[in-house]
């Protein structure tokens, strides 16, 4: 999961970016009405220090693209670096779930060189935790696919927003 970077340097300080970027974002706090039934195209969360941004989509992905960053002041302006990818909760998921199946195929696999392959079910514990691995890629890839162009739509974003023209 290599995550894309972003270095982005604002004529405006750090408070001006935060204002701009919160007036041009639905705000996503939990359990707010904004971020479900809101009209703009990014939804965050901002302040002068930090930045988590999402592209508004019309249906629910959790491998969807987010931007975390910071900001800080640098000159008169400001520096936002940060990087897109999976929600670190999602990361953190995929570890665990795949951790557990890789131990459970390692297990059983050990298992059974240990007692020998004699019976007909040595096959499906074999290939059945192979085959969840193999699911489970299958669909953060599929997520990944679907969220192909976000960073892109994000970082063009932060830039309009940001940048005088």
């Amino acid at each position: 999961m290599t995550s894309e970077r972003l270095d982005l340097l604002s004529p405006y300080p750090p408070l001006e970016c935060a204002a701009r970027l919160t007036a041009a974002i639905d705000l996503d706090r939990f359990l707010s009405l904004s971020a479900a039934f809101g009209s703009k195209p990014i939804i965050g969360k901002v302040d002068e220090s930090s930045l988590q941004l999402r592209k508004r989509i019309g249906y629910r992905n959790s491998f969807q693209t987010h931007f975390t960053g910071t900001m800080r002041a640098e000159g008169r302006g400001a520096r936002i670096m940060g990087t897109f990818g999976p929600h670190p909760a999602t990361r953190i998921f995929l570890f665990f779930a795949l951790g557990f199946v890789g131990l459970f195929e390692i297990v059983t696999l050990a298992s059974l060189f240990y007692e020998g392959f004699s019976n007909r079910d040595s096959a499906f514990l074999i290939l059945v935790p192979l085959g969840l691995m193999g699911m489970m890629y299958a669909i953060f890839r599929f997520g990944r696919f679907l969220a192909r162009h976000e960073a892109q739509f994000i970082a063009d974003f932060l830039r309009r927003t940001l940048n005088p023209t």
